[in-house]
């Protein structure tokens, strides 16, 4: 990897200044095309990350490109009020402790998503914590939850985000290997007793947010949509509202 400061100062700019093309789907790029398109060879990130080695080129640092990329190009085309936008660019500007953790953030779970996918979906829940929608440590959940998920288990929420008329809840489920993925990600959880499968407040958040790109609601409103709370009782189980 390029040195760890100029990618700190890339993802610094790239956050405050959108100086990419947003139009242009980065995510649906082949790797080749960093090297062999002339307009995405020239663009400032492409050039500082993707650095010439002995034996050819770092597909690692090719890559690498693609999902900030495609991250940055989720941040910026987030359709928010500019004031919550311009509050966040202060914070991060002014709060050094804050840019640390964000830059830190950013630049590992970028380098570990193994689908260029995962970097669309992190851009978007960046967008609902950048805006206010979720804090900080739901972002660093959030974020690690979608490291660890299995790409497969994204269509198994999405079928239950589409559930009607009772939304994130499937009575008597079947079993598929994409629905067996997701049980996996703790984005929902299999209720025995009742023969269903219900989402919690993080797999709402996950799908509305990081899926759908749907910031319409904050993070405290979702919880009604939530079919799942949780239960500090003696019991400590979940249970369907």
């Amino acid at each position: 990897m390029t040195n760890i400061n100029k990618i700190s100062d890339i993802i610094n700019e790239g956050l405050i200044n959108p100086t990419i093309d947003l139009t242009v789907d980065y995510a649906e790029l082949a790797l080749d095309s960093f090297l062999d398109n002339d307009a995405i060879k020239e663009v400032p990130i492409v050039k500082t990350i993707v650095g010439l080695v002995k034996g050819g080129m770092k597909i690692s640092e090719i890559f690498f490109a693609k999902k900030l990329l495609t991250f940055l190009k989720e941040f910026h085309n987030g359709n928010f009020d500019n004031q919550k936008l311009q509050h966040f660019k202060n914070e991060f500007q002014t709060n050094l402790k804050y840019r640390n953790k964000v830059i830190e953030n950013l630049m590992i779970m970028i380098e570990r998503f193994v689908d260029v996918r995962k970097a669309k979906i992190y851009g978007n829940l960046f967008n609902a914590h950048a805006h206010q929608l979720i804090s900080w440590d739901d972002f660093v959940v959030l974020s690690v939850i979608l490291d660890e998920m299995n790409i497969k288990s994204i269509e198994a929420l999405n079928f239950l985000g589409d559930q009607l008329p009772t939304r994130y809840l499937i009575h008597n489920p079947i079993l598929t290997l994409p629905m067996t993925l997701l049980l996996n990600s703790g984005l929902v959880v299999w209720l025995h007793k009742n023969d269903h499968i219900a989402a919690t407040l993080y797999g709402v958040c996950m799908h509305k947010y990081g899926i759908q790109g749907d910031f319409s609601k904050p993070f405290g409103e979702l919880s009604k949509i939530a079919p799942v709370e949780h239960t500090l009782s003696t019991s400590n189980r979940w249970r369907v509202k």
